[in-house]
This record gives C-alpha cells, structure tokens and sequence, in this order.
C-alpha cells in the first residue's frame, strides 16, 4: 500500500499480483491492485479484479467506488452508476458526487445529474466553511 500511495503503482502492481497468486479469492487484494491499475491508467483491465472484489464483498464501499470510477473512465456510464451510488456513504469531499452526477449526465438522467451536482456544492461549501473555521482557530495573531 505504501508502494501505490508513494506512486510507484508498478510496483505496487506487481507486489498485488504475487500475493493474489497466493491468495486469489481475496477481496482486499482484488481491490488493491484493481485500484492501482485504475490510477495508472488501466481501467480497462482493473475492472476485471474490482468486479472480483465486489463480488466478494459487496460492502466494500471503496470497491465499489473504485468500480464505478473504472466504468467511469472506459464510458460505461450506465454500469457505473450503481456501484458510485453504494460507495456514497464513503464520500467524504464531495467527489463521488461530482463524478456519480457526470455518469448520470453521461446516462442522459439531467435531473439526477443536477440533484448530485448540488449534494456535490453543498459538501464542498461545508469543507470550505470547516477548512476556515481550522484557519480561524490556528492564526497566530501579534500579542
């Protein structure tokens, strides 16, 4: 993981690709390296190992949300939009939001789209209104 997280995502690759060998019905693994090849621009094969995930464990809500990105990215809109929507609950910026509102206006749903388009603002107003509440608290001000 901290290969994937420093952005060494070949290596990260093939470390989740050994240790699938050894344990192939794992649904973290599946995740894992599903989700590097979805961020290094693989989305066509990482949905094969985050379809193995979900399958797996369907309350992996980062599998599912990975899965929808994936679907996302290859513009199958249609497919993406269950599994973006059963990852909501893990949203915690806004930005599942943001890309499930572009795979409804990819699917034709405007209403839909526009719907997830305001949860979207209304959670970055309120990241915004903490991120200067953190500013406001931290200023060092003259004595």
């Amino acid at each position: 993981m901290a290969l994937a997280q420093s952005g060494d995502l070949p290596e990260a690759e093939k470390l989740f690709r050994e240790l699938l060998e050894q344990y192939p019905g794992s649904a973290s693994l599946n995740y894992l390296l599903g989700d590097v090849m979805r961020n290094a621009q693989k989305p066509r094969e990482a949905i094969a190992y985050l379809q193995k995930a979900v399958a797996a464990d369907p309350k992996l809500l980062t599998a599912q949300s990975s899965l929808g990105l994936a679907y996302l990215q290859v513009g199958q809109a249609a497919n993406a939009i269950p599994h973006l929507r059963a990852a909501l609950p893990v949203d915690q910026d806004g930005t599942l939001h943001y890309q499930l509102a572009r795979a409804y206006q990819a699917h034709g749903d405007r209403d839909q789209a526009r719907e997830m388009l305001k949860a979207y603002q209304e959670m970055q107003a309120k990241d915004q209104e903490s991120k200067n509440e953190v500013e406001k608290n931290v200023a060092i001000t003259p004595p």
